[in-house]
């Protein structure tokens, strides 16, 4: 349903300020990437 796939989308981006480094090993735009694919992989099922 499209509210659940509303409510993941927000979850993923709204709380990555907890766990994301800005000095880590994935960059800014890696990331984004990674949440592009998993979000579009998840919409497309």
């Amino acid at each position: 349903p499209e509210a659940v796939a509303a409510f993941a989308f927000f979850g993923m981006v709204h709380y990555t300020y907890k766990w994301f480094r800005s000095n880590g090993t994935v960059t800014p735009s890696d990331l984004a990437d990674h949440f592009l694919e998993i979000f579009t992989r998840g919409v497309m099922r």
